[in-house]
């Protein structure tokens, strides 16, 4: 680095240039006023009073903090800054002169050199700019290839990261142009770039220009706008790239280094979650808290945001010994964090009773559960015995030990259900339901039925029982969203079950942090139903996965449909036909208006199911959970035209 390349050699630079501007605008203030023909009392004048000006000017200059910012970004802005300093220079050295009686130039002097100061004090940051802009002009190019962007959106972001590449010496960027859909910019200059036509027209001009990059630099716009964006490039080989939304950029100023790849959560259109804070911490800080499945995506996601409340302990509690090594790593960051290892399995009754006997928690988040529809189809005793025999484990034992709250995390699936997954999530919301409905009961005074209650009399039972319902989470375990990644990682074919196919879709953490919040709004009893916005098609997700993996669908990946298989459908549900929902205090939490449960029925039901899941007969288990759940659909499949119907010859059994 050489001297004038360094920090002090940058400043000593700018302060010679500014002295020797003050001192030229001075000298011709003198030429000018007097016809270039200054006296000889003026010169000395000139001679006695420089050094004094040149002192107020630069002290002026120094106590302003914008006046002092990189010449190379300067703007209006700064130009206004610039003319408060000249200005208030001025008046200083006025007063000055008048108070110490020092020989006073002539006014017209002093209003001359107030403009030419100020005119080339511009210039000089303006040639700076210039000159910085153009670099590559003057033999300073940038190391490695550089990339041409074509920048979308030609508002104030897309301004301002056109500025930033052209003012970054190692973006290794160059903005070639834009693209904007208001008509009254097309073929405009904007920081000398022009905006060379419309969204619609992104594939002709990446390959008229050799586009290498598109960036999207519109914060404000959504999941399906940021889709038909993709979808526009999917012809073209260019690499997607975009600037953080709306609320990323609040307080963060507008910059190359914010530049990243768009992702598949991009592409959903979902506000930011509001947390209250202080209803969570009302029933989960300083307390015991039991996370079931918590080696899953969910569950230790949980765990996560469950270190943020302050709890007095962490019971994390899975069958897998794997998944609960790794997150063991990930917690042991937070030395200050309280926690215990369990393996253990809900179905089995004796080793869960020895863990809240021992533990003693205060709050269950029940997160384990058996979710992958085929297997379940497959398997139905298995998803009989750890959906609903191990949520009803888990809610007798809350009841024993008093467990102050209980959260179930349910699935869309279990509203109308198709599958055997969804529906022994619905028997095991039943269950829940069931338990809070006849502790309410039994506190005003009721007869009720003890069923399932094992000694404990519901009237003394503590435990407030509730449910979350929500659809897919992105990245979770086994969801689509990995299975397609995997896919394309090894060259396709992406596979698709039906071209009609739509789910709803929320990030893990988004899901995670309703799901707390929504333990802490109810009384007991409820269902809740979180916002899960607009619905995707399967279709469009392989689509743009396949896109965003740098990639032309149909062309380097084909995507297959491979038709909808057994327990599937079309388009998942939030309610049942019954419910409809109430608003909570939350704008993303609903509540089910759930209907009176049938206790003498379900627990008749369960041991039925119960017995039929130990015998292992599929038509049996099958048999009984209709009978439980009326809505059960169970030979689900679909007919031409992409209608749903049933029929009985795609059983599986």
């Amino acid at each position: 680095m050489t001297f004038f390349g360094s920090r002090f050699g940058s400043l000593l630079c700018k302060v010679l240039l500014e002295a020797g501007a003050v001192a030229l605008s001075f000298y011709l203030a003198f030429l000018f006023r007097f016809d270039f023909d200054v006296p000889v009392g003026q010169i000395d004048t000139y001679v006695s009073v420089l050094p004094l000006l040149i002192g107020i000017r630069l002290a002026a200059a120094a106590s302003m903090t914008r006046y002092r910012l990189r010449w190379r970004s300067t703007s209006l802005p700064d130009f206004i800054s610039v003319s408060r300093v000249v200005l208030v220079g001025t008046v200083i050295f006025v007063t000055l002169v008048w108070l110490l009686h020092i020989p006073r130039p002539p006014r017209g002097v002093v209003l001359l050199e107030t403009f030419l100061t100020l005119n080339f004090m511009m210039i000089m940051r303006i040639a700076m700019r210039v000159v910085w802009n153009h670099r590559p002009a003057f033999g300073h190019n940038r190391p490695g290839p550089v990339k041409r962007v074509l920048v979308v959106g030609a508002g104030f972001a897309g301004e301002r990261i056109v500025r930033e590449i052209r003012a970054e010496n190692n973006a290794n960027l160059q903005a070639v142009g834009y693209v904007d859909d208001d008509a009254g910019k097309i073929r405009k200059l904007i920081q000398g770039v022009p905006v060379l036509g419309t969204t619609d027209e992104i594939p002709k001009i990446v390959e008229r220009h050799n586009i290498d990059q598109i960036l999207i630099a519109i914060p404000s716009l959504g999941g399906t706008g940021i889709s038909d964006i993709v979808r526009r490039c999917s012809e073209t080989r260019a690499d997607l790239t975009i600037l953080p939304s709306l609320p990323q950029l609040i307080s963060r100023e507008v910059g190359t280094q914010m530049i990243r790849k768009v992702s598949v959560e991009d592409l959903m259109e979902r506000s930011p979650v509001r947390v209250d804070l202080e209803s969570i911490a009302g029933y989960t800080s300083k307390r015991r808290i039991l996370v079931t499945g918590a080696g899953g995506s969910i569950g230790q996601e949980i765990c996560r945001q469950l270190v943020g409340v302050n709890p007095a302990e962490l019971i994390l509690l899975d069958i897998n010994e794997n998944d609960l090594y790794w997150i063991d790593r990930e917690l042991k960051k937070h030395p200050g964090l309280k926690y215990r290892l369990v393996i253990a399995d809900i179905k089995d009754r004796d080793r869960i009773r020895d863990v809240f006997r021992e533990f003693r928690p205060d709050v269950v988040f029940h997160a384990a559960a058996h979710k992958h529809v085929p297997l379940m189809e497959a398997n139905p005793g298995e998803a009989v015995k750890n959906n609903v025999l191990g949520t009803l484990n888990l809610a007798q034992m809350a009841i024993e030990n008093d467990v102050h709250s209980f959260v179930m995390i349910s699935t869309d699936k279990a509203v109308n259900p198709t599958s055997v997954m969804g529906t022994t999530k619905r028997v095991a919301e039943s269950i829940v339901q069931s338990f809070s409905q006849r502790i309410k009961e039994a506190r005003q005074g009721r007869q009720v039925d003890t069923c399932g209650f094992n000694g404990v009399a519901p009237d003394r039972a503590v435990t407030r029982f509730t449910a979350v319902r929500f659809g897919n989470v992105l990245g979770s375990n086994g969801s689509v969203i990995p299975t397609m990644q995997k896919q394309i990682q090894q060259g396709g074919p992406v596979t698709v079950t039906h071209e009609e196919m739509v789910r709803f879709f929320m990030t893990i953490p988004e899901a995670v942090q309703l799901v707390i919040q929504a333990g802490g709004l109810g009384a007991g009893g409820e269902i809740f139903v979180l916002d899960m916005g607009n619905p995707v098609k399967i279709m469009d997700l392989a689509w743009n996965l396949i896109r965003l993996s740098g990639y032309v669908p149909n062309v380097d990946i084909p995507i297959q449909v491979t038709g909808i298989r057994p327990g599937e459908k079309l388009y998942e549900e939030v309610l049942t036909a019954e419910e409809g929902t109430d608003v909570t205090n939350h704008d993303k939490i609903f509540v089910a208006r759930s209907s009176e449960v049938n206790h003498t029925a379900l627990w008749d039901g369960i041991e039925r199911l119960t017995s039929a899941a130990i015998s292992g007969d599929p038509e049996k288990i099958r048999d009984n959970l209709q009978s439980l759940v009326p809505t059960y659909q169970r030979h689900y499949t679909v007919l031409s035209g992409g209608e749903t119907g049933n029929n009985p010859a795609v059983n599986p059994d």
